[in-house]
This record gives structure tokens, C-alpha cells and sequence, in this order.
């Protein structure tokens, strides 16, 4: 075989290798995957409004991670979870800037039971309505 057809062929093995061999990180989260503006939060037992816009509660979602912050607290938090087509279910979460492993009672300030789980009651591109035992959360994406 000519040398140069033989670097050319083996050139073509060698980049056919390397790309059939990486990692897909795509997007498994369809419209829940995005930044999310908490834009209402009321408590289900009395239906009060326990916050708004005001109180700029974020969660960002990409692949299996969620980030829950606001950008005038230093504490930040980032959880993996479990989607189905209707909850959605925090697993292990990690406090910023210390990254230990922390209960969900330190994100019940931003809407999350003790138990972290909710029911997914509305996902498109523009609106996510959560719900809990204890409260449902509203938010926009941005």
C-alpha cells in the first residue's frame, strides 16, 4: 500500500475513533433546562404570598444540576436531582462557598420541603409551576 493512502487511512480511523468515543453531555431536561426567576410563591394552607420578584430567587438547571441562589446572600446551593415527566426530586446538595453537604431545612428559605421533592404542575419555554406539600412556586424564564 502507498505510504501516504496509509497515514491518510489511518488519520481517518484515528479521528472516527475519537469522536464516536466522546461523552455526550446533551441536554436531557428538555424546557425544564434554563434559568428560572422565581416570580410567585404562595403557601398552600392559607394561600399568603410568602414572596415575589422582590425577593430574586433564582434556580438554574443544566444536565442533572440545579443552582438555588439570591445574588445578595453569599450561601449558594447546587443539588443533583431526579426528573420525571411529573416531579422533580433533590438529592445530594452542596452549600457554596463551603461545599459540604447540607439538608434540604436550609433550602426551605427558597421554597423546598424538607424532603425535597415536587410535583411538576406546569413546564413549557416560558412558565414552571412547582409544587409541594407546603407551597407552590411559580417562575419565569430568563
Amino acid at each position: 500500500m502507498n505510504p501516504k493512502k496509509n497515514i491518510i487511512l489511518t488519520s481517518i480511523i484515528l479521528l472516527c475513533a475519537i469522536f464516536c468515543s466522546c461523552e455526550s453531555k446533551h441536554n436531557t431536561n428538555g424546557d425544564f433546562n434554563g434559568n428560572w426567576q422565581l416570580i410567585s410563591w404562595k403557601n398552600n394552607e392559607d394561600g399568603r404570598e410568602m414572596c415575589d420578584t422582590n425577593n430574586r430567587i433564582y434556580y438554574a438547571v443544566s444536565l442533572n444540576l440545579i443552582k438555588i441562589w439570591q445574588p445578595n446572600n453569599a450561601a449558594q446551593y447546587l443539588s443533583e436531582f431526579i426528573l420525571t415527566s411529573d416531579s422533580l426530586k433533590l438529592t445530594k446538595t452542596y452549600a457554596f462557598p463551603f461545599d459540604s453537604i447540607v439538608s434540604f431545612d436550609l433550602l426551605k428559605n427558597y421554597g423546598v420541603s424538607a424532603d425535597g421533592a415536587f410535583k411538576i404542575e406546569k413546564n413549557n419555554s416560558k412558565s414552571l409551576i412547582l409544587s409541594n406539600r407546603d407551597n407552590t412556586l411559580t417562575f419565569r424564564r430568563y
